[in-house]
């Protein structure tokens, strides 16, 4: 039976902000929804002693199985979120946003990763348009993966918050366009307001 491989909690809260807005068949709760009772280490060992890590996970918060649920729920609290694949996450990443992320194995079981931007050719002096993370890498598939997808979501959030803090700014706004673009970022339908 294939495990699937789950987007983090920073990953899925970072998705969310974006506007991942999907059915996933879990989702990430927090101990605020269980009123934030903390456990002692004590009270810790004795569950887990007994064989009872759900009821952990249920106190301290964690995931949860078997809900059919979107971020934009009217129910949902704003430090809960869908809980989705790394493959559900990539394709939403690369279907609405334009980036790729493509973890490549290496020798030794290591893997590195690729963001690639997507719709856009290579650049004059013939590099790819994309990173790889200056090289760095990972233990595995999902690590490289995760990385990936924090590299790429961090920097649309932080896009997005200079978009949103110089809007009125019209000369800034063009030169921050001009940055974003070198940077790979798709800016044709961004204008100024």
């Amino acid at each position: 039976m294939i495990q699937e491989s789950y987007c983090s909690y920073k990953v899925s809260m970072m998705l969310r902000k974006l506007g991942f807005n999907e059915g996933c068949q879990s989702m990430y709760e927090t101990a605020i929804r269980h009123n934030g009772k903390d456990l002692s280490f004590d009270e810790e060992q004795d569950l887990k002693n007994a064989g009872k890590a759900d009821e952990i996970k249920r106190i301290k918060g964690g995931w949860v199985n078997g809900h059919y649920n979107t971020n934009q729920s009217d129910w949902m609290p704003k430090d809960c979120c869908s809980r989705p694949t790394l493959a559900h996450a990539m394709k939403w990443l690369r279907e609405t946003k334009g980036y790729h992320i493509e973890p490549s194995p290496l020798p030794f079981g290591k893997w590195k990763i690729w963001v690639v931007v997507l719709g856009k050719p290579n650049t004059q002096d013939g590099k790819m348009n994309a990173t790889d993370l200056d090289g760095k890498q990972f233990k595995s598939f999902e690590d490289a993966a995760d990385a990936g997808l924090t590299f790429q979501l961090k920097a649309l959030l932080n896009a997005e918050k200079m978009i949103l803090k110089h809007a009125g700014d019209a000369k800034y706004f063009e030169k921050l366009k001009k940055d974003l673009e070198k940077q790979g970022f798709d800016m044709s339908d961004m204008k100024l307001t």
